[in-house]
Formats: structure tokens, C-alpha cells, sequence
């Protein structure tokens, strides 16, 4: 068997009793986090829970529907998958169900109209919750670690945007008004503006702040040692001369401003030289200090021999020494300045860059949905839906808020519609855009909710279009309520099994309302129950069924026993368990007795973790007991032999069904998987070949469990 991609992990085999192939989807899974956030941003669809579920909890566990659903997720969105999720939800309503049944076959033969709802849906499912760049955050010591920064529609509901570090939303917080008495010119775009350009203005300033630092440091250090620098005499036009050369002095250059003769590095010099020529020492020391701090590095050591001359050797070095220390811890202050305020200066680029491709995401999410909405709302049939209703609750101008219409007028405009803009846009109308929606995000929930459903209904449509002509199709099931209770699935199977071997599950009118399934363990018992149930569930919900063609009678309950589990805390058995839920089930099946409500009853194994022979006796006298009932279909699925008089000593109620196994000539078995009439008397009586079956089976298990393991699935 080629192994691929693993959908789920070994212990579905023992959920199905049986070492079955296990289908490898090829469908990639929404993320975790991003159904989460989903979850966590809509609720519940309304619109699809109007009605109580026929089944519980415990259903929906045992049954494992949420695999289900994630094997039948061709969705485009992640909205969409949580529709499906919130849209399998088995109801009394046939009305609703019908509903669902003519959009999907709409979808299915309009071929035209489901390419264009999903190209829409792609753009949403594009723009949801996607990478929009990378930031730089500080790791261990001084590495730096760069990780990827999400933006999308979903990131307003992700709370990690306003807590954590490094992420869209906390990077550009700081660029809004903080202040109570200024948070008001948060409020429009151009007071946006203001603030991204003085934040702008406070890197600017730095970065020349500290460009200019080694020659604002010689001015200062000559007017603490009482030296009159000349270009301070003539302001203003000196005040000019002393910053510029303060810069220029820094790198040790010498540029002079268009107006001037001399720079004060070259009068430094001229003045060195002339006193030298004069012979006057103490000039001449006044002078080359002047050249050491006007000048470069090299000019300090040249000129240091001038500190020795005239003031001695040990004041000579402590001068020389100075002149090392404070050019160097300049040198490392200017590294350091510069280098923060380069990183703030990227980082600030880094962020609003960032933030312009998240909310060009948005506005291209939001132009889908308003196509949708247009599209929803020229159809006839989709226009009579609740997902015409949600997307008029958010398209429609007179439901909108002051803010939804700001955020739909800013959305339009040139800024958002190019990722790729490098640098001319306005980065005041981006924030301000980003501002809105996060102020009325929860306005959006209705429209989020149609994208849900009808994404839901598009995916259940490429499924029924991909499987006809197929071996295994799907099929719009018929509720006929005129007939007496009946089931007539032909040719079904279960999805969530690969090549899944079809039975037709027929109960009432011309068959038996209830069944005695018998076979070993690992025969394949609990995927017979599990394709009954996974059947029903999705008739009562989305109205279609795997099967060639589906008729049944319309339920008001399922109830479900495949496989309570002990609970240790609470002191309870795996026996106790079982025998507490079918008890609780056959109490809920005799007090409708006299109702015209129909119930469905699934029971795997029931009181197993006690001796076969009281776990015999048990399920006979269950079924003798709710025999009579003729508003219940029942399968019950056991390995033990009791149960099979049932069909004799209840005039017919009960019928005997076995799941083939043959023996080959060289000592295997094959599984079929098949329904056939009759218990499975071999497994009572043939001693010896039960014995070989169990034999094989186990080998069976540790080799599916070696090819798990080669594959890297535990």
C-alpha cells in the first residue's frame, strides 16, 4: 500500500474495529489556529440551528464526525469549513433541508455560476490569514530572529496581535495618538499623517543628531578650556558655520559652505603653521590643539608631539590619552546611535509596509464579498436565504454605521488596491483604514457568516458534481412520510474509508426494522454501524448521502453506544459505562412507545468489559425488550452467540446479517466488507478455523502498525 499523506493516527483502526485501509487525502486541512479563530470570531450559524440536533454529544463523538467533515472539506475558505462543520447538524426540519438540497443541485448544474462563486471564494480564502512579511525580534545574547508576521481578515479576532511582540498590530500601535486630549485626530486620516511623520521626523533628527555628535563634542570640550572659537562672534550667520562644521568635523572632512574662505579645520591649520613660523610655543600648542579636534584621527597623533614639547611628557601623555579615550567612546556612541536608529527607521518602513499588504488583503476580501452579495442577490433562489439576509446586513447602506461606510469608501481608494507600492501612498490613510475595521469588525460577522454558508453549500456541490459517474456517488435523498418508518440506501459507503466497500442498508416496508450483526473483532461490524449513522446524519443535514440513490423516513433521534469509555476518577468500569448508556437508551425507547417519533439505535459490542456469556444475555434481553417497538430502527453489532436468536423468538422484528470473511487457499483471510444474510455461524461453531482468524488478525495489526511507523505516524 503507498503510503502518503496520513489524515488520522492508528488508533482509528481500533475505532473501527477493523485493520481497514485508511484513505489518504490529498485535501490540505485548515490550519488550527485560523478555524479557531473562526470559532472564536462567529459562534454559531443561526440560520442552520433554528431546530434542536436529533443527536447529542456522544453521537457526534462516536460517530467522529468532525472526520467526517474533514474528509468531504472541498470549501474554499475557512469560513466555509466551519459552515460545513455548524451545517452538519441533523434536523426534524425538512423544509430547511430541502432548502440546502435545490442550492446544491443549483451549484451542481449551473457550472458556470459555482466557478464564479468560487473564484470568489478563493480571493477571501487568499486574503484570510496569511503571511505579510517578517520582523526582526532580539533571540538569545545577541542573535536576532527573524519570524514571519500574519495579517488578514482574521487577524482582528487573534488576540496574540495585541499582546504578543513582533507581531502587525503591536508594531504600528505606537504610530496612533496616545494622549486622552489628542486620540481625537485618530479619527481621519490626515491627523494620521501628522503622526506617522513626526515619528518619521524623531528617526530623522536622531540619526543626524548622532552624524553631528564628535563635532558638537569639540565645541563644547573648546568652550569648557576657555578657547574662543571665531565663528561664534558673528551671528547668526556663525551659528550656521559652527553646525555645519560641527557635521562635517565629525568624519574628519573639510567641505566649506558656498559663502566662506576658510573652514575652521583650515584656519586651525593656517594658524599652526604661522605660529610655528613665529616661534611662539604657546600659540603653537593653542593652534595644534585647535587641529587635533578640528581634524581627523591622524592629525591628533601628528600634532601630539606639540602637547609633549610644551607642556612636559606626563601632561603630554594624559592629554594624548584623552584624546584616544574620547575618540573612541565617541567612535562607539556614534556605532551605536547610528545603528539604533537605523533599525528604528526599518522598522518603522518594515511595519507600515507590512501593514499596507494586510489591508490591501482586506480590501480585496471585502471586494469579494460585496461581489458575492450581488450575485447572492440577482439569483432567485439564493435571494429568499439567510445568506442574502446577512450580506444585506452589512451591503446594504441603510443597515450600515458612520464607520462601516467610512471603511468601505477608504477601501475603494487607489492605496489599497497595489501590495507591491513602493513608497507614494499615504501611509495617514492606512492607518486610519486599519483603525476602522478594527472598531467595526463585529459589524462583519453577519457577512463572514453568508461566505460560511454558502462556501459550505459550494463545497458539498464540487463533491456531488466530482462523484457522479463514479462508483462511488452521492445522491439528494427523498423523505417520503406517507410510507411507514424505512431506510433504502443502495450501494452506500463510508467516506472517511479509502475504496470503501458499498452495502445497501435497507430497513422496513419489505425488510426487517432491526439487526443482529455477528463476526469476529476487526471483521469490520463497526463500519457497517458507522456508515448507517454517517448516512443519516448527513440526509438530516445536508440533504445528501454517499450512496447511488437514498430514500428513508425522517428520524427525531439518533442514539448511539460504540464505545463508552471507563472513567477512573469517577469509578466507573468500561462495563459500567456501557451498561448505563444502553440502559438509558432502551429507558428513552420505551417511554415513546406510544409517540410517533422514530428513533435510530447504533449499538457496538453493548456491555462489553464482563464475560461473554452475561454480555449474551444482556443484549438478548434488550432486544426481546424493544422488539415491539415499530418506531425504531435498530443495528446492533456483537461477536457473541445469543443475540442471533432474536430473529426466531421475536415473530421476525430482528433479522441475522454477517460481514463476509473468506479464507484463502494459502491460509490468509480477506476482510470483504460486505453485508450478507445470516449470522456468522462459523464463528460459533468452526473451533479451529476462529482460532486461525485470530491468529491472522494479529499479524495483521503489527504489520499495518510496522507500515504506520516506516511512515512516521504513531
Amino acid at each position: 500500500m503507498q503510503m502518503k499523506a496520513l489524515r488520522f493516527p492508528l488508533f482509528f483502526l481500533v475505532l473501527f474495529n477493523a485493520v481497514i485501509p485508511i484513505q489518504l487525502w490529498a485535501a490540505v486541512t485548515p490550519a488550527k489556529e485560523q478555524i479557531n479563530l473562526v470559532r472564536k470570531a462567529l459562534g454559531s450559524l443561526e440560520c442552520a440551528h433554528q431546530s434542536a440536533s436529533i443527536i447529542g454529544e456522544n453521537e457526534f463523538k462516536e460517530l467522529r464526525l468532525d472526520l467526517l467533515v474533514e474528509s468531504l472539506d472541498k470549501t474554499k475558505t475557512t469560513f466555509g469549513r466551519w459552515g460545513l462543520e455548524q451545517m452538519l447538524h441533523p434536523t426534524t426540519n425538512k423544509s430547511e433541508i430541502l432548502v440546502r438540497q435545490n442550492l446544491i443541485k443549483q451549484l451542481v448544474n449551473d457550472n458556470e455560476k459555482r466557478e464564479r462563486i468560487g473564484q470568489l471564494l478563493k480571493k477571501i480564502a487568499d486574503s484570510e490569514y496569511t503571511q505579510v512579511g517578517k520582523e526582526q525580534i532580539k533571540g538569545v545574547g545577541d542573535e536576532t530572529l527573524s519570524i514571519p508576521t500574519y495579517g488578514g481578515l482574521l487577524a482582528y479576532w487573534n488576540p496574540a496581535q495585541d499582546r504578543e511582540y513582533g507581531t502587525l498590530f503591536n508594531s504600528v500601535k505606537g504610530l496612533y495618538y496616545r494622549l486622552p486630549f489628542l486620540t481625537f485626530l485618530n479619527n481621519n486620516s490626515l491627523g494620521l499623517e501628522s503622526a506617522y511623520l513626526m515619528e518619521s521626523y524623531k528617526y530623522l533628527s536622531l540619526f543626524f543628531a548622532y552624524l553631528c555628535l564628535e563635532g558638537v563634542s569639540n565645541k563644547a570640550m573648546l568652550w569648557s578650556q576657555g578657547y574662543e572659537y571665531p565663528g561664534l562672534k558673528k551671528a547668526p550667520r556663525a551659528i550656521v558655520d559652527a553646525a555645519w562644521d560641527s557635521c562635517m568635523s565629525t568624519w574628519g572632512v573639510a567641505i566649506p559652505l558656498p559663502s566662506k574662505k576658510w573652514t575652521k579645520y583650515e584656519e586651525a591649520r593656517h594658524a599652526y603653521a604661522s605660529h610655528k613660523n613665529e616661534k611662539n610655543e604657546e600659540k603653537l600648542a593653542t593652534a595644534s590643539l585647535h587641529v587635533m579636534n578640528y581634524g581627523t584621527l591622524a592629525d591628533k597623533a601628528l600634532h601630539t608631539h606639540e602637547g609633549f614639547k610644551n607642556n612636559g611628557v606626563g601632561n603630554g601623555l594624559l592629554r594624548l590619552g584623552f584624546s584616544a579615550f574620547q575618540t573612541g567612546s565617541k567612535a562607539y556612541l556614534l556605532y551605536e546611535g547610528v545603528k539604533n536608529t537605523m533599525l528604528g527607521v526599518m522598522g518603522l518602513i518594515r511595519s507600515t509596509k507590512n501593514l499596507h499588504r494586510h489591508m490591501v488583503q482586506v480590501s480585496q476580501a471585502m471586494d469579494a464579498m460585496q461581489r458575492l452579495s450581488i450575485l447572492v442577490k440577482k439569483d432567485p433562489v439564493l435571494q429568499k436565504t439567510c445568506i442574502n439576509t446577512h450580506f444585506n446586513e452589512v451591503f446594504n447602506r441603510i443597515n450600515n454605521s458612520e464607520k462601516m461606510l467610512e471603511l468601505r469608501k477608504e477601501l475603494k481608494k487607489a492605496t489599497f488596491k497595489d501590495p507591491d507600492l513602493k513608497f507614494f501612498y499615504r501611509r495617514g490613510r492606512l492607518l486610519y483604514a486599519h483603525k476602522l475595521m478594527v472598531d467595526v469588525k463585529d459589524e462583519l460577522i453577519p457577512t463572514l457568516k453568508a461566505v460560511a454558508e454558502l462556501d459550505a453549500l459550494y463545497g458539498l456541490a464540487c463533491i456531488v458534481k466530482e462523484s457522479m459517474g463514479t462508483k462511488r456517488p452521492f445522491s439528494f435523498v427523498k423523505f417520503d412520510e406517507s410510507k411507514p418508518l424505512h431506510i433504502d440506501f443502495k450501494n452506500s459507503w463510508i467516506p472517511v474509508v479509502e475504496n470503501a466497500v458499498p452495502n445497501s442498508l435497507r430497513f422496513g416496508l419489505n425488510h426487517p426494522t432491526k439487526l443482529v450483526i455477528t463476526g469476529p473483532n476487526g471483521g469490520g461490524k463497526s463500519t457497517v454501524l458507522k456508515s448507517l449513522g454517517h448516512c443519516a446524519v448527513m440526509a438530516q443535514s445536508w440533504g445528501i448521502v454517499p450512496a447511488q440513490s437514498a430514500s428513508m423516513s425522517m428520524f427525531s433521534t439518533i442514539r448511539t453506544c460504540l464505545h463508552p469509555h471507563e472513567d477512573i476518577a469517577e469509578g466507573m468500569s468500561t462495563f459500567m459505562a456501557e451498561k448505563g448508556r444502553v440502559d438509558q437508551i432502551k429507558a428513552d425507547i420505551l417511554q415513546k412507545r406510544s409517540s410517533t417519533k422514530r428513533s435510530m439505535i447504533l449499538l457496538d459490542e453493548p456491555y462489553k468489559g464482563t464475560v461473554d456469556a452475561e454480555s449474551a444475555e444482556r443484549i438478548y434481553n434488550f432486544g426481546k425488550a424493544i422488539a415491539s417497538f415499530n418506531n425504531s430502527i435498530v443495528c446492533i453489532a456483537t461477536h457473541v452467540h445469543k443475540p442471533i436468536l432474536l430473529a426466531q423468538d421475536t415473530n421476525g422484528a430482528f433479522a441475522n446479517r454477517q460481514i463476509v470473511i473468506k479464507e484463502l487457499p494459502n491460509g490468509q483471510f480477506k476482510r470483504e466488507f460486505r453485508l450478507a444474510d445470516g449470522p456468522a455461524t462459523w464463528w460459533f461453531e468452526d473451533i479451529q478455523k476462529r482460532s486461525r482468524f485470530v491468529d491472522w488478525l494479529g499479524n495483521e495489526i503489527l504489520r499495518v502498525k510496522a507500515t504506520y511507523k516506516k511512515c512516521g505516524v504513531r
